[in-house]
């Protein structure tokens, strides 16, 4: 059965309000080339989850949580991500995919504004788990659950400080500062997840055929089946945190990325988009989490996939970010219940050890082709034979056209 991640709002205030997100999930599955003395050769095959979560004001109280069907721990949670992307400004263009404007910048907060879509934002780089950072890891089931608790998720004024729950002015300060977003989408934080051999099995499946050694090069086939809140691949314990929850997922961003090799044959939707990734701009990002450094040389194309939760209705009740969150009521149609991605490709690999392997394959069919015309030129030359059968020039034509010899 397929695995599936979760998110779920908990809270101390069973009237808090709900809080929205917006999920961006990156799925690497490259396999690195990079030039050596003589020729290229390929790296082992590196597998990251990166995510990223926009989300409204999540008040004191309140904890976002979310479920990896792996094992998660602070040697493969990767929380400095943001702080990279931050620091370049053509990096983190690129991952808003948008011209930017910083308006403040301190050690633990980037605010910034997206001049595509005039959002502001504060872009949350501390998320290190760490004692009072508000950030934990555990165990749960046969998965993980990363704990983003309030104080860890506090929307900060200018400067950097984080808002106090008893600020009576924050509402105004914000809105003088534009802080809040036409979406409601005030805050951002990024991570990745480092993915080994057992963690993927969750995500993508590969098929390997038998004949490989028959073919110079070996063509396999790759299933990546990325679900989220699919209730069928929880368990009862998490669906019914989902049933409590008021988190509303307003959109999901979906993207995968592989080598130029690869071919999408076939996927659950259309494709939003595809290009080529640009190394250069992308090579430190990719190298982050990876203990010995990743140079690229081989192209990668990035395959992106996108659903948006149904419009919804608001009653007039205005917004208090500070003390009870939104006070507008969420009507029919409430975000996205779930969403599942599925994606097939196949692969080609040509690898100096598969044309050695073919190589071998043909040489040594050569060889017995050769052994077993031989043993029939003898056979028939002793005069096993009769002479009422058939000719032994007609007998060797007739054995080099079953063996493949000339």
């Amino acid at each position: 059965m397929a695995s599936s991640l979760a998110l779920w709002l908990e809270q101390d205030k069973p009237n808090s309000g709900s809080v929205e997100v917006e999920l961006h999930f990156n799925y690497w599955c490259i396999k690195p080339v990079v030039k050596g003395c003589l020729r290229k050769r390929r790296l082992d095959e590196v597998h990251y989850l990166d995510v990223g979560i926009f989300f409204s004001q999540i008040c004191a109280g309140q904890k976002l949580k979310v479920y990896f069907p792996f094992r998660v721990s602070e040697d493969n949670y990767i929380s400095n991500l943001g702080r990279l992307v931050c620091e370049r400004r053509e990096l983190l263009e690129a991952v808003f995919n948008s011209d930017v404007h910083r308006e403040s910048e301190n050690g633990h907060v980037s605010k910034i504004k997206l001049v595509s879509d005039g959002r502001v934002i504060y872009f949350l780089k501390d998320i290190s788990v760490v004692e009072g950072s508000g950030v934990s890891i555990s165990p749960f089931g046969s998965g993980s659950v990363i704990c983003f608790g309030g104080d860890a998720l506090q929307i900060p004024q200018d400067g950097g400080a984080k808002v106090a729950e008893d600020s009576a002015n924050v509402t105004a300060d914000m809105g003088a500062h534009q802080a809040v977003s036409p979406d409601g989408m005030v805050g951002y934080v990024r991570f990745r997840l480092v993915l080994d051999d057992f963690d993927r099995k969750a995500l993508l499946t590969s098929h390997i055929p038998g004949d490989k050694l028959f073919f110079s090069r070996v063509d396999s086939t790759e299933i990546i089946d990325f679900r989220v809140n699919e209730a069928r691949s929880l368990t009862n314990e998490i669906n019914h945190k989902l049933e409590l929850s008021k988190l509303i997922i307003d959109k999901v961003h979906f993207f995968v990325i592989k080598d130029i090799e690869s071919d999408l044959v076939l996927s659950h939707a259309d494709v939003s988009r595809c290009r080529l990734l640009e190394n250069k701009i992308w090579q430190e990002y990719i190298d982050c989490g990876h203990e010995r450094g990743m140079p690229v040389e081989s192209q990668m194309l990035i395959y992106h996939w996108k659903e948006v939760g149904k419009a919804r209705e608001r009653v007039k009740g205005g917004q208090d970010p500070v003390t009870d969150c939104r006070k507008d009521m969420v009507g029919s149609g409430v975000g996205l219940v779930k969403y599942s991605a599925f994606a097939k490709f196949r692969v080609v690999r040509i690898t100096i050890f598969s044309q050695a392997v073919f190589a071998t394959f043909l040489v040594g069919l050569g060889v017995v082709s050769g052994l077993l015309a031989n043993w029939i030129y003898t056979l028939f030359s002793a005069g096993a034979v009769g002479s009422n059968s058939m000719p032994l020039d007609e007998w060797l034509m007739f054995a080099r056209l079953m063996t493949g010899s000339a």
